[in-house]
């Protein structure tokens, strides 16, 4: 029997995801709970699993392909069966940008129902002879807004496959040649797309800065007496098991949320939620853009199961593989650019969390201390708020209960 897979949910806010990368191939042997593609979400890159056993007969959704939620995205048959016709076919667009409803389906190569994927690639039937071309969605799209002839590009892909890398390293000829007789001063700029992960970010962030009313309190606070309590709390300890400042600052804000539930609140559909898990997420910074994984119940646990339990998440946010559960029901979040150097900023707020609290860097300055000047570690926290839910008093009560439980840590190991 034929089973259709169907694009699923893979995170809370997700509406469609992009095939970034098919696992399994045509005529592959297909187990259950076996990873069949890697799809790009609003959170991050996350595993596609299969739900039967067979062989994949058919792939609907090709790489580089953005699917709706429920679309058919591939088809599993018994060894020996002939695919399934999909009934639900996807409603795919470009990844980056959508294209009008009347565009026809991208060409694909023929394939065998019991064959691999992918014909052989053969040079007499390649771009220059004129026959069909193997191109990737992507990748003729980009070609079209390029204005390059996909006949003069070479695949880098199975079979020869022409891929969006193939695309994007293509120098016209014409191009070349006129710069090689007549050099210009001008420097054209170097075109990249952004990623799925970028493009849900830039979106969530105008989303957040037009739809949210920002507003910022910021605080400096003596970190010597935190920093020596860490000191002693690592005193003999592996320097890959000794607690993380942040896990010590999660800890901290978890006892202050308690004490202000509206810094634990959202504004959602026009009403207030007050949420009974305090559940902080931190941000992990990647290459192309940054999530932000969530410890749970952070109230209710010491600094160093806090500590414990990043690590995997960290782990898997750096390898692109956090799952559902590592990224969502964030209450509160936390963002720490205090390693690059950076003395303070406003950090924008997380939707639909109602508060963000940005650290800045530790730093050795002259204080006045009891009317003495002394040599002090201080830091300077920004809590940036929705105003919608949290209003300036409380806010700033919080910061002011923050500071204080900082400057005298040893409540946060009750």
């Amino acid at each position: 029997m034929a089973h259709e897979v169907l694009m699923p949910r893979l995170s809370d806010t997700m509406e469609e995801g992009t095939i970034a990368r098919w696992v399994k191939q045509v005529g592959d042997r297909v187990e259950k709970g076996e990873v069949l593609a890697e799809v790009e979400t609003d959170k991050a890159n996350m595993e596609c699993m299969s739900f039967f056993s067979g062989v994949l007969s058919r792939i609907v959704a090709q790489e580089g392909q953005t699917v709706k939620i429920g679309d058919v995205i591939a088809v599993i048959a018994g060894e020996g069966e002939e695919a399934a016709t999909a009934s639900r076919a996807p409603q795919t667009q470009a990844a980056s940008t959508p294209q009008p409803s009347t565009r026809t389906a991208p060409e694909e190569p023929e394939r065998s129902q019991t064959g691999p994927s992918v014909q052989p690639h053969d040079e007499s039937s390649s771009a220059s002879s004129g026959t069909r071309l193997f191109v990737t969605p992507l990748a003729r799209r980009l070609a079209q807004e390029r204005h390059i002839d996909l006949r003069q590009v070479k695949g880098s892909g199975p079979g020869g496959r022409i891929t969006r890398d193939d695309v994007d390293a293509f120098t016209l000829p014409s191009a070349a040649a006129a710069a090689s007789v007549e050099p210009t001063s001008t420097t054209l700029p170097r075109i990249k797309q952004p990623s799925r992960m970028q493009q849900i970010i830039a979106r969530r962030m105008v989303e957040s800065k037009t739809q949210v009313p920002h507003f910022y309190v910021r605080t400096e606070v003596d970190l010597g007496s935190f920093l020596d309590l860490r000191a002693a709390l690592n005193k003999g300890v592996d320097k890959d098991q000794q607690v993380r400042i942040d896990a010590m600052l999660i800890r901290a804000c978890a006892l202050v949320i308690a004490r202000f539930p509206e810094v634990n609140a959202s504004y959602i559909d026009g009403h207030f939620e007050y949420h009974e898990d305090i559940n902080v997420g931190f941000a992990v910074s990647l290459p192309e853009g940054l999530v932000v994984p969530v410890v749970r119940q952070c109230d209710r646990k010491g600094v160093r199961q806090i500590d414990q339990e990043m690590r995997p998440l960290i782990e898997r946010a750096r390898a692109l593989k956090s799952t559902t559960a590592d990224l969502e029901e964030c209450t509160f979040s936390i963002s720490n650019l205090g390693m690059y150097g950076v003395e303070e900023f406003n950090a924008v707020v997380n939707p639909p969390n109602a508060a963000i609290l940005a650290v800045g860097a530790t730093q050795t300055v002259p204080a006045v201390v009891d009317g003495v000047i002394a040599i002090r570690q201080r830091v300077k926290l920004t809590l940036s708020c929705d105003h919608r839910i949290l209003y300036g008093a409380p806010a700033a009560q919080f910061l002011q209960e923050l500071q204080r439980i900082l400057e005298n840590p040893y409540e946060i190991l009750l």
